[in-house]
């Protein structure tokens, strides 16, 4: 079998489009082991703990393309606790997000100048983390969840507290996977908001 077909039957195994793998001569076959991971992941009819342990197993796999396929099953899984493990895994392994905007009529200043230069969006960038308390922090040189700039993710909802709270947002997971809420951005009036988890 030649080797674009090996590849793109390797694609087609893990449900991922080509956009989101490696060049065919960078891809590697699934592994067997891995391959039945997926699989109990995927069966809505498994038992619980065993699909939750198949995920744990591959969140951290050292392919990106079997990490995502199982994060990608996971999140769009109907059981909340696969959801929330799966939130919690692809914010974890992000150096930041990016959360869009909707225009809203805001004070005029330099706050305001900021996001609208940045397309009415805004990036909170991650520093140290703590996966035991769902925290990251937002300043660098700070103890895991300093308080005054840390996002929590708390189930299929996620809270933003930065700059000592003049910038709060919080999001909760809906049905299409987006991140979906409101930021406050510097004390001006609260904006909906969206994040994208898996184009970010």
């Amino acid at each position: 079998m030649r080797q674009n077909q090996r590849c793109l039957i390797a694609i087609l195994l893990l449900g991922l489009w080509p956009s989101l793998v490696e060049a065919c001569d960078k891809f590697k076959p699934v592994r067997a082991e891995d391959q039945v991971l997926l699989e109990a992941l995927r069966n809505e009819k498994a038992q619980a703990s065993q699909r939750l342990f198949a995920l744990v197993e591959l969140a951290c796999n050292s392919e990106p393309t079997i990490r995502k396929a199982a994060l990608d099953a996971a999140i769009k899984s109907s059981d909340r606790s696969l959801r929330s493990k799966a939130l919690a895994e692809l914010i974890m392994q992000r150096e930041g997000i990016r959360a869009k905007l909707e225009p809203i009529v805001w004070f005029r200043g330099y706050a305001r100048d900021e996001v609208e230069r940045a397309g009415w969006s805004i990036n909170f960038r991650f520093h140290e983390r703590s996966r035991e308390r769902n925290c990251i922090n937002l300043t660098p040189g700070r103890e895991p969840c300093f308080q005054y700039s840390m996002l929590v993710i708390d189930g299929t909802q996620v809270r933003i507290n930065e700059d000592g709270g003049r910038t709060i947002a919080e999001f909760t997971l809906d049905k299409n996977n987006l991140l979906k809420g409101f930021v406050t951005f510097k004390n001006n009036p609260s904006a909906p908001a969206t994040v994208e988890l898996f184009q970010q």
